[in-house]
């Protein structure tokens, strides 16, 4: 349960936002999220909230925050294989899963509460099918990202994702997203050094494509730059079959 310190209005909004955007929720299941975000949990920022190896979370729906998935190599170079964001399931996918792939690391103060359970055939549990649709989805954009994309295409595409996903759940505001990563942080998303990743934004500025200024990142035409990059938008719609 949130303390006081930390309690908020409506924390499931951002859950209900992105579910209701996959599939038709009924009254009794918009309870039982929000009788599930009542019982939430507090993270600070930098909490590694599952080890690599260790029991994967249940499913899991993150109310509030960013939390990154790493891996972390033995010389201790890091490699973020991808996010979850406010809105967004994690955790235990298959029952035959007994251990974390990943580290699941809080990037900023995240607040998280256990999915409640969906019922066959219901919207909740087309809206958790069509979750882990996306997360497909996301793997096989950052295969191509980091396998075929040149560094100005890796910031680009990452961005959109970002800034579709965050449409999604209510949580942008037009094209501009609050952006909690360091510059560090997302080079390790995209396999870039630090210094390599801040000369390829200052490129990006320079054009035209983004601004990133206190913590807020604006896409100046995303419909543009998705169109040059090849990148389908809006792939998951309300209804569709899986």
């Amino acid at each position: 349960m949130l303390s006081r310190s930390y309690a908020i209005a409506q924390p499931e909004q951002a859950a209900v936002r992105r579910l209701g955007s996959l599939a038709r929720l009924s009254e009794s299941e918009l309870r039982r999220i929000a009788d599930a975000a009542a019982q939430a949990r507090y993270f600070p920022a930098r909490t590694e909230i599952v080890r690599e190896g260790a029991e994967p979370a249940r499913p899991t729906l993150l109310l509030r925050g960013w939390v990154a998935h790493q891996r972390i190599l033995p010389d201790g170079r890091r490699q973020i294989v991808g996010f979850t964001l406010a809105g967004e399931l994690f955790g235990r996918s298959w029952s035959c899963q007994h251990s974390a792939l990943t580290s699941q690391v809080a990037l900023d103060n995240v607040v998280l509460c256990t999915a409640p359970e969906a019922e066959h055939g219901s919207g909740l549990s087309l809206a958790y099918d069509k979750e882990r649709l996306a997360h497909r989805l996301q793997l096989i954009d950052n295969v191509t990202r980091l396998g075929r994309m040149d560094a100005r295409e890796r910031v680009c595409d990452l961005l959109l994702e970002l800034l579709e996903r965050l449409q999604r759940s209510g949580e942008a505001e037009g094209n501009t997203f609050a952006m909690p990563l360091t510059q560090e942080c997302f080079a390790d998303a995209l396999g870039l050094t630090p210094v390599h990743l801040n000369r390829t934004l200052q490129a990006c500025r320079r054009s035209g494509d983004l601004s990133w200024r206190s913590g807020r990142v604006t896409l100046h035409d995303p419909a543009g730059l998705a169109r040059n990059l090849g990148r389908k938008r809006n792939r998951l719609q309300r209804g569709d079959a899986i």
